[in-house]
């Protein structure tokens, strides 16, 4: 509202209308009387307002509120041409403030989702060094893309340790347990430097997705866990 008044008047009357006037000396400066604790102006004039019945105007629009203004403080009218140059003005800033409004709103928008891309992308990549170090499972790599960009939408958790107040994310904490986790298959080479062979033959030249294939395979028909298919595929056991 204030903004709209400073506004109005400069269009009215120039930019003087808005110097600030030099502050009045503390002897010829009226001391209002401290406001009571708890008291609100508003809520006391809305009570009074329902009791006697009264509904406050709807705030005026910028038109109305430059005829008022003009009213009050000239003593006249504006005339039409006046008023419908500011009008037109009004319009006019009303409609580059909302396109201005727009385009912040895309901007934000398209930033906000090459972030989550750049997330995924970064999520794919740790899990795929997981499946290679053998901290995660071939079978559990999508899932567990899936739920670290889900968690990465989340807000940090913030818990107490030691006294301590600390906080985390939630994405970065399964980040660092699936990194610090001991290995659940070693890929590659076992005794003597070479790749064992299990069930189904050699997987020394074996893709993952084809590892993953013939131990979903094996634990079909021997009906044993995916991680003992693994195991079984790579050819030891404990």
């Amino acid at each position: 509202m204030r903004s709209r008044g400073l506004s109005l008047l400069a269009s009215l009357f120039g930019a003087w209308a808005l110097l600030v006037p030099a502050p009045a000396t503390p002897a010829d400066r009226p001391v209002a009387p401290a406001p009571r604790a708890g008291f609100d102006i508003n809520a006391t004039l809305e009570r009074h307002w329902r009791e006697k019945g009264v509904r406050p105007a709807a705030e005026a629009d910028d038109v109305a509120l430059f005829r008022r203004l003009a009213l009050d403080l000239t003593g006249r009218v504006p005339t039409t041409k006046e008023a419908e140059a500011f009008a037109a003005e009004a319009k006019t800033a009303q409609a580059r403030a909302e396109a201005e409004a727009r385009a912040a709103k895309e901007q934000l928008a398209q930033f906000a989702e090459q972030q989550r891309r750049d997330r995924h992308a970064s999520h794919i990549s740790f899990c795929e060094s997981a499946v290679k170090t053998g901290k995660l499972l071939p079978a559990s790599q999508a899932t567990a893309v899936a739920v670290l960009d889900q968690l990465a939408e989340s807000a940090p958790v913030e818990f107490s340790e030691g006294g301590d107040s600390k906080k985390v994310a939630p994405a970065e904490w399964l980040k660092g347990l699936i990194d610090g986790a001991k290995p659940l298959v070693q890929f590659g080479e076992f005794a003597g430097g070479h790749a064992s062979a299990g069930a189904g033959g050699s997987v020394k030249d074996l893709s993952d997705a084809e590892i993953d294939k013939r131990a979903r395979a094996y634990a079909r028909d021997k009906g044993v866990s995916y991680s003992e298919a693994l195991r079984r595929v790579y050819g030891f056991s404990d």
